[in-house]
């Protein structure tokens, strides 16, 4: 073999292995750039959860933690976006671009991107049940589409957290459709996989609709904290389900507490006047319910009846004096009145005033 062989073959060998450094390097660099943008990902929803429970009294700490946690996706999005991570074919990378743009709001680039890899990869689970979802999320005329993508996943292998929001958007469409059993079918199936919150609101709604108004009140209850990220979801689908009730012409159980529970769920359908109504029929029924008296002095509070808010809640303090917090309310309320005579509200429609 001649010297000029030997140099080509050693200058050939220094190209690949120079090609096999950089290819590595290059690889080492996409890892590092999606992990950092997972992580900014993960931090935008911790504070997301700090802002659920951020008073919304202290607005100019929402208003920073707002503009942090925007700031944390749109970076992470551009660091993914720089990189091509659509293109690269690492999967976890395209996972958290997805996670991305459903936190936008992205939903049309979410299925354009699904679309493209499912026809590489016709048999993942996951990405069948997210191309339903964003699918669902684009209107309800994309909802027959969604649910063609559920029924395929479910015969697939999912992974765990897909699985519970495929069962919980099996339960919605149903929902939407008003086929009520197999929507509480569909979410009690998502509860055996992890604990949902969505799943549970829905079936609160269910239990409305059947006119199981304390279960459905203690289910929401028992949700806690967490239903603070869901408040104007909740408000929506009680609003329907006391609708689908009413059409219906359920009978409610003739009692204090069903009636007080079913007030709870007028209020957070939005539905203020019947739920001051409701109430003040159930203290009729039951007038040593300080709760109930609480609740109502609640109401009549927000809506600037001061006069019957403190009479209310005084009621209140009749049956259980052992409350602080109403005292101190009562107390603030009288002074008010006293300072200014002129502050309070009109009382309340008389059709809602206990004879």
């Amino acid at each position: 073999m001649g010297t000029n062989s030997v140099i080509r073959i050693k200058i050939l060998v220094m190209l690949l292995f120079l090609g096999t450094l950089f290819q590595c390097s290059k690889s080492a660099d996409v890892a590092t750039t999606i992990t950092l943008a997972k992580n900014k990902v993960n931090e935008y929803l911790q504070l997301q959860k700090q802002i659920q429970h951020t008073p919304t009294s202290s607005s100019q700490q929402l208003q920073e933690l707002n503009v942090k946690a925007r700031s944390l996706i749109n970076d992470a999005q551009i660091m993914l976006e720089q990189i091509d991570v659509v293109n690269l074919g690492f999967s976890e990378g395209i996972d958290v671009y997805l996670d991305v743009l459903e936190i936008q709001g992205n939903h049309d680039l979410v299925v354009n991107i699904l679309e493209k890899h499912i026809r590489k990869d016709s048999e993942n689970g996951d990405y069948w049940v997210r191309l339903g979802w964003n699918n669902m999320k684009k209107g309800k005329e994309w909802l027959q589409e969604a649910f063609r993508c559920f029924e395929r996943a479910v015969k697939l292998k999912v992974s765990e957290k897909e699985k519970i929001r495929l069962w919980r958007s099996f339960g919605d469409i149903y929902w939407e459709l008003r086929q009520i059993e197999p929507a509480r079918e569909s979410y009690n199936k998502a509860l055996e996989i992890g604990n949902d919150t969505w799943s549970k609101v829905g079936l609160a709604g269910i239990d409305v609709v059947d006119g199981n108004m304390k279960e459905a009140e203690d289910r929401l209850v028992s949700i806690g904290k967490d239903l603070q990220e869901y408040d104007i979801p909740v408000r929506l689908r009680m609003r329907e389900a006391v609708a689908i009730f009413e059409e219906h012409k359920k009978n409610i159980e003739e009692k204090a507490e069903t009636m007080m529970a079913y007030s709870h769920i007028l209020y957070r359908a939005g539905r203020i006047e019947d739920a001051i109504a409701t109430a003040s029929h159930a203290l009729f029924m039951n007038n040593q319910n300080w709760e109930g008296w609480n609740f109502l002095g609640s109401i009549y509070l927000q809506l600037g009846y001061l006069k019957d808010a403190e009479k209310t809640f005084s009621e209140s303090l009749k049956i259980n004096s052992d409350q602080p917090n109403v005292k101190k309310i009562v107390e603030e309320l009288s002074k008010a009145e006293n300072a200014n005579p002129r502050t309070d509200k009109n009382p309340q429609p008389l059709i809602f005033r206990k004879n």
